[in-house]
C-alpha cells in the first residue's frame, strides 16, 4: 500500500469536519449572519461548530495550496 501525501491528508480531514459540522448547523438553526457572532463566542455548541467548520475550510484550503507547490 502507497503512502499517501501529506495534502491529501490534510484535505481528507478538513472535508471530513465539513461533512460532519455542516448537518450539525442545520439541525441548530445557525444562520448565516449570526455565523461569527458565534463564532466569536465559543462557550456554547454554535460556537464550537462554527469553530470546526471553518477549521475544516481552511484545511481543504491548505491541502490545495499544498498540492500546488508539492512536485508529485
Amino acid at each position: 500500500m502507497t503512502k499517501q501525501p501529506l495534502y491529501k491528508k490534510i484535505s481528507v480531514f478538513g472535508f471530513v469536519l465539513l461533512l460532519v459540522s455542516f448537518p450539525l448547523l442545520i439541525i441548530l438553526e445557525v444562520e448565516s449572519v449570526d455565523f461569527f457572532k458565534h463564532l466569536q463566542a465559543l462557550n456554547s455548541d454554535e460556537g464550537i461548530l462554527c469553530a470546526l467548520f471553518s477549521f475544516g475550510v481552511v484545511l481543504v484550503c491548505v491541502g490545495l495550496i499544498l498540492r500546488k507547490f508539492s512536485n508529485t
